[in-house]
């Protein structure tokens, strides 16, 4: 089910996201490449535009999200592979791309290959200037925007349920 949030302005929205996060009391935060770009591209947009209260969306009361940019060398697996990690006190990230990557040796890691491969099901055809053209279009083109989204931000959840990542998270913590 997808339900729209209006926002007054783009610090307003990433409020309303923090509010969500914190008001659903969500324990994971999944998504296709979340760590190398989404949840840093908001982050700065948040400390650009002075959202103070988007970094306070941990689990504790006042804990501020700690932000760190590091780098992991794996010699087992011949790459490093730099992260922004951060501290959301209680809530942790899944990032399905890193974890096909560390577990899976495939052709190409790209969203749309990896959830056909594993889930028989991508996404709708939609380019990156389609979609830029269609935000500027009639409401059916944004229709058309919006629907691309849900499913971009569903087929990391299905994946993440279908690889059964929760259950090597929690194993690899035991």
């Amino acid at each position: 089910e997808i339900e729209i949030v209006h926002a007054k302005n783009e610090c307003d929205m990433l409020d309303k996201f923090r509010d969500f996060v914190v008001q659903s009391q969500t324990d994971v935060i999944t998504g296709y490449n979340i760590d190398g770009f989404d949840l840093p591209f908001l982050f700065k947009r948040a400390e650009m535009l002075q959202c103070a209260r988007f970094n306070f969306m941990s689990k504790i009361i006042h804990a501020r999200v700690d932000n760190k940019e590091t780098t992991q060398k794996s010699n087992q697996k011949g790459y490093a592979k730099k992260s922004n990690l951060r501290n959301l006190h209680g809530r942790f990230t899944v990032d399905m791309m890193s974890e096909v990557k560390d577990s899976h040796k495939l052709v190409s890691y790209k969203l749309e290959f990896v959830a056909r491969k594993f889930i028989g099901e991508g996404k709708t055809g939609l380019s990156i200037p389609e979609m830029f053209k269609k935000m500027d279009g009639t409401a059916e083109d944004r229709g058309v925007v919006a629907e691309y989204c849900a499913i971009d931000a569903e087929l990391p959840l299905i994946l993440m349920e279908k690889l059964e990542k929760i259950e090597d998270i929690v194993q690899k913590a035991i």
